[in-house]
């Protein structure tokens, strides 16, 4: 079986608006003549977006191992969350389902990154002056997912 690699980024918006997108060779995506899911011939619009909602995407990760495999996870700022992203298999352009994770729960949300033994580990950003501090915070919280 041929391995494809797929490259996506996140990226903040103006306000609100903020995108991920499937990245490609010679990609125009648009700004900032076009955001969200405004078009303009010769431009890409992102595979999902917040719409009105401000996520400030931070740190994101591919999930290669467990029940979360083969999904996008990305840390929110701004949004204090976790948002998990299932792609199509068939397509890489394509989002099937987004849900957060953690909503207000942790606070700032700076990284998100898959150890070796396939754990999740999370960054808490809360003592930059833009959070609100907490007891034990920033720290790293790692998240062991079981199988169904």
């Amino acid at each position: 079986m041929k391995r494809i690699a797929r490259w996506y980024s996140s990226e903040h918006g103006p306000s609100a608006h903020d995108e991920l997108n499937l990245i490609e060779p010679k990609g125009n995506y648009g700004w900032p003549a076009i955001t969200g899911d405004q078009e303009q011939q010769g431009m890409r619009t992102p595979i999902w977006q917040s719409k009105d909602e401000t996520w400030a995407p931070s740190g994101m990760a591919f999930v290669r191992k467990g029940p979360w495999a083969g999904q996008l996870l990305i840390a929110n700022l701004r949004g204090q969350q976790l948002l998990r992203v299932k792609l199509d298999p068939g397509r890489a352009d394509a989002v099937t389902e987004a849900s957060t994770i953690f909503a207000n729960e942790l606070g700032r949300l700076r990284d998100v990154v898959e150890g070796p033994d396939g754990s999740l580990y999370l960054l808490t950003n809360n003592r930059d002056g833009r959070g609100e501090p907490r007891d034990g915070d920033d720290r790293i919280i790692r998240l062991v997912l079981q199988q169904p």
